[in-house]
């Protein structure tokens, strides 16, 4: 590996620190949107009882629930990306800081 490849590898990889602030506010976002789809299945549940229609309600939690999941999927998966690119830089003889 050339060392111009080397550096601009050194470079991109120091900023992997801040790709861990984003990751921390995707996983926040998917305890936000946890905490909105259990929100509406509250309300829903009570609704129910209540004779009134739920529908809507259990189709927005359902939706809540599935951007939840690809939040966390995203949050898991961007530390993960960087942490295997570095160790192929380290592989091929860049040191990463």
């Amino acid at each position: 590996m050339t060392s111009g490849t080397c550096n601009v590898l050194t470079f991109l990889l120091g900023l992997r620190a801040i790709m861990l602030i984003g990751s921390a506010g995707a996983m926040a976002g998917a305890l936000l949107m946890f905490l909105q789809g259990s929100s509406f299945l509250y309300h829903a549940w009570h609704d129910f009882f209540s004779g009134q229609q739920v529908v809507v309600l259990v189709l927005e939690a359902v939706d809540a629930f599935l951007f939840g999941i690809v939040l966390v999927i995203f949050a898991y998966g961007s530390p993960s990306a960087s942490s295997s690119v570095c160790q192929r830089a380290m592989g091929r003889g860049c040191r990463t800081g």
